[in-house]
């Protein structure tokens, strides 16, 4: 059995926002169980992402005075469709509350995915633009900074990101990748393996002006005035993962942990300065549900997080998100 799938998700923040996720898939005869998947797909799905980062003082104990920057919430639902080897879903972006709105403010973003996934091999390829953001911890702030706000917002910061993850199982046995991430495979029996990792991402995060607030600045030195950053990462690592399966009933995790030759590039007050480190990244992948030939049923939820480091700050760069999603096959 094997999958492609192709996502795409764009907004243009009025009252009404569209977005669409296309997925093309080839449902062929799984080989474990001689069985394949009725040629008809019909379901619904909500799904929730973000490109989020935190910037935290380099030092022993400074993970308190970390600060979490996100983008404005938004709300997505869609619906699945399919025939045979092509498959895709309908997704519209619709904005949150008016009172959470006039809390958070709004973001405009875009998001690319195409995957691919085997019994033994799994490819990821994505671009992410986030623009507006505010930082999520804004309580550590004083009533002077936020001046009557909730949170302490950036309209014109914007992340841009992209960049591939390939996975490859060592020795299989019953475990499928195929259905632990992505349920496009139907998996016999419980089982895990080992696995190796691979991946790039460049992440740029750029501003007019200096991302941290003014009270926090001398917490983070040198680099205090930190406007752009653009970060990339080239890692290779190895993780396990575990698909327990119960009749249709699955539960399936998935972490890897990768060591990365990590560059940043950044300007900081009217300077132009980088470094490179070697730090470690983690990546994720988790979803419960069921699966079976006639239905499915899933929740799934996926990260991957970047460490860099200039001179006196951290810089954590991450995607993540969440999808719930269920329908019928006939």
């Amino acid at each position: 059995m094997r999958r492609i799938s192709i996502l795409w998700r764009n907004s243009v923040f009025k009252h009404r926002c569209l977005c669409a996720l296309f997925a093309i898939g080839s449902l062929l005869p799984s080989w474990a169980l001689g069985q394949e998947f009725p040629p008809f797909k019909l379901g619904l799905s909500t799904q929730i992402v973000s490109a989020g980062f935190d910037v935290i003082p380099r030092g022993s104990g400074q993970e308190a005075n970390k600060l979490q920057y996100r983008p404005a919430q938004s709300n997505y639902a869609g619906v699945i469709l399919g025939y045979r080897w092509l498959a895709g879903t309908v997704a519209f972006a619709f904005p949150a509350k008016p009172e959470i709105r006039a809390v958070e403010g709004v973001s405009k973003y875009r998001d690319y995915r195409l995957s691919y996934y085997t019994k033994r091999f799994g490819g990821e390829v994505s671009y992410t633009r986030y623009m507006g953001f505010l930082i999520g911890n804004s309580s550590t702030l004083s009533a002077a900074t936020l001046n009557g706000a909730t949170y302490y917002q950036i309209p014109d910061l914007e992340t841009l990101g992209f960049g591939a993850t390939v996975m490859y199982v060592l020795s299989a046995g019953s475990f499928s990748l195929a259905s632990a991430v992505d349920q496009s495979e139907l998996q016999e029996k419980s089982g895990g393996a080992l696995l190796l990792v691979s991946t790039f991402r460049q992440q740029n995060v750029t501003s007019n002006d200096a991302w941290i607030p003014t009270e926090k600045k001398p917490l983070f030195g040198t680099d205090q005035n930190i406007s752009r950053a653009f970060t990339s990462a080239l890692a290779a690592g190895a993780g396990y993962g575990y698909n327990f399966i119960l009749g249709d009933v699955f539960a399936s995790g998935l972490l890897a942990l990768s060591l990365g030759y990590q560059h940043i590039s950044y300007a900081n007050a009217g300077l132009d300065l980088s470094g490179n480190s070697i730090d470690p990244n983690v990546h994720l992948r988790m979803a419960l549900g069921a699966n079976a030939l006639r239905f499915f049923i899933t929740l799934g939820v996926y990260a991957d997080y970047y460490v860099h480091h200039s001179e006196s700050l951290q810089l954590n760069t991450g995607i993540y998100g969440a999808t719930l999603a269920g329908g019928l096959r006939f």
